[in-house]
């Protein structure tokens, strides 16, 4: 610390009445309780073997005490070059002290603009199971390209089904053209997820599945979790489709997805051919048809359990209510932007609104609620109330002892010794 910060708070401590309280504690000696204190010191009992005075100022070991009017300037420099609350909480500790300290650089730091507005990504939030228990019931959709090519994926949630098909172009049309054609071939699923393309939000799509029953989800901007089966099958898809191109045994496109379709989705969970048909499928390998009811019955399981592995290992959010001040990331690449929560869409999805009046929907993940300011933890500065009076149980009765008596039996001798005489 620079030589005039502590000559100004040597000068801080000589005029703060206080501190000078405090002095007279440690130069003559503490009480034996605490409520015999001052008011104004309760906050240094705990710490009264630690203090002491030298050159002018008060020390806890080897930290300055801090007076009142000098703590905005002292964290003002701790937090200089911004760093965060257990690192500024470690340089403090080197050099100075005052009751409530850690509680100040938290709110601070919690408080400061440029710490909140470059903080780093909210980790990984606890996975929400999209609950499904039979072939399609839930399909995720989604577009990508490879080699200058543009594709539709499609996948069922339930057996891990996946269409792959070329597009002849990314408009609307072409799009549901082919999922006209898989739900001709495999029945219309219950619910469609997807992100928000515009040829996955068009009204053309809008009544396409209204005419079909279908509930179309969509996932929240830059949150492909939401749609992770897909997403998770696109980069299996285009790294197969790289692999193959470079390899010496070419594969085509329909190669790869009957691969995927009769590889097992775990040792516990049959292939995704299984699932759909209820049997073994002739693919690439020879098969032996066996009954696979007993392992079907058990699908289910086995993926919820998948999904509470996973849940031990994230901590669910707190839920963010209506007109309640958060900060949010319009990207995972750009800055926390101070923002205000309109209105819920799922338990993940929420709307937000800007200072500008511009409105966005993210996932729970890219926004935080702004944080309330911390108690400053300080002693409440009263002393403890002695207990007005002690009633004592009364003595328990010692009960009346009763001699103990066991029953008298007639004895009798041995009839061995009847002709002896037994005293």
């Amino acid at each position: 610390m620079k030589p005039f910060i502590i000559d100004r708070i040597r000068a801080a401590t000589a005029s703060d009445t206080n501190l000078q309280s405090l002095k007279g504690y440690i130069m003559r000696g503490w009480p034996s309780e605490k409520n015999h204190c001052n008011e104004i010191t309760y906050a240094y009992w705990q710490h009264r073997h630690e203090l002491a005075i030298h050159d002018g100022l008060i020390l806890k070991g080897s930290r300055i005490l801090i007076p009142d009017t000098m703590r905005p300037k002292v964290l003002s420099v701790l937090h200089q070059q911004h760093q965060g609350i257990e690192k500024t909480r470690l340089r403090a500790r080197q050099s100075v002290y005052w009751p409530g300290l850690n509680n100040d650089i938290e709110r601070m730091v919690q408080t400061c603009v440029p710490c909140q507005t470059h903080q780093r990504s909210q980790s990984k939030l606890p996975v929400r199971p999209i609950q499904t228990s039979q072939a399609m019931e839930i399909v995720g959709i989604d577009l990508f390209e490879y080699g200058s090519q543009q594709f539709l994926l499609a996948v069922d949630y339930f057996p891990g089904f996946v269409w792959a098909d070329p597009l002849p172009n990314t408009r609307s049309e072409a799009v549901l053209d082919r999922l006209d054609s898989i739900f001709t071939d495999f029945g219309r699923p219950t619910k469609l997820i997807s992100d928000n393309g515009p040829q996955l939000t068009s009204e053309a799509m809008k009544e396409f599945c209204q005419e079909r029953g279908i509930t179309h989800e969509t996932s929240a901007p830059h949150h492909q979790q939401a749609n992770g089966r897909a997403e998770r099958n696109i980069q299996t898809t285009k790294n197969m489709l790289k692999k193959a191109d470079s390899g010496s045994n070419k594969a085509s496109l329909r190669d790869i997805l009957t691969t995927l379709r009769d590889t097992p989705i775990s040792s516990e969970i049959p292939s995704p051919y299984t699932l759909m048909f209820k049997r073994k499928v002739k693919a690439h390998l020879p098969v032996v048809q066996f009954s696979t009811s007993e392992r079907e019955e058990s699908i289910v399981e086995k993926k919820q359990k998948h999904t509470e592995s996973y849940a031990t290992h994230h901590r669910e959010p707190p839920t963010l209510n209506p007109q309640s001040e958060c900060w949010f990331k319009k990207s995972p690449e750009s800055i926390w932007q101070e923002a205000k929560v309109v209105s819920t869409q799922s338990d993940s999805k929420y709307t937000v609104q800007t200072p500008d009046g511009a409105q966005y929907q993210r996932d729970r993940r890219h926004i935080r609620p702004l944080p309330t300011s911390a108690s400053n933890g300080l002693d409440d500065g009263k002393p403890p109330t002695p207990s007005e009076s002690h009633e004592e149980d009364p003595s328990p009765t010692p009960a009346t002892s009763v001699a103990n008596t066991r029953p008298v039996r007639n004895r009798k001798p041995p009839a061995r010794y009847k002709d002896y005489v037994m005293e």
